[in-house]
């Protein structure tokens, strides 16, 4: 067996869930997610993806099991970083290979 077959069947037999967030806010927001605190410290730039009311948008992969996930939440026109709200594991809604952080009441923009 050759070192790349042992390498490619351990890459493809890692697990991975989806993350998204759902919109329960009167109106868009605007999301960044990922698994660290501060990834701005460790190089990555803030990447925002609009999620309209009502909606839920897959926005990274995570490793199996999930693990503590950070959410930046901001009102689309804002130009300001926020502190992330953290969600634990067992705060995220799952289902089918996929986790879900919900936005609502005082977790949205502008409460």
């Amino acid at each position: 067996v050759s070192i790349l077959a042992v390498v490619c069947c351990l890459a493809a037999c890692q697990k991975t869930t989806k993350v998204a967030v759902e919109n329960r806010c009167g109106g868009p927001i605007e999301v960044d997610v990922n698994g660290v605190a501060d990834p701005v410290g460790l190089g990555y730039k803030h990447e925002w993806t609009v999620i309209p009311e009502n909606e839920t948008s897959s926005l990274r992969s995570a490793s199996d099991p999930v693990m503590r996930q950070y959410v930046w939440v901001r009102l689309p026109s804002s130009a300001s970083v926020p502190d992330p709200l953290v969600f634990e594991p067992s705060e995220l809604e799952s289902s089918d290979h996929k986790v879900v952080a919900v936005i609502v009441g005082d977790l949205c923009p502008g409460q």
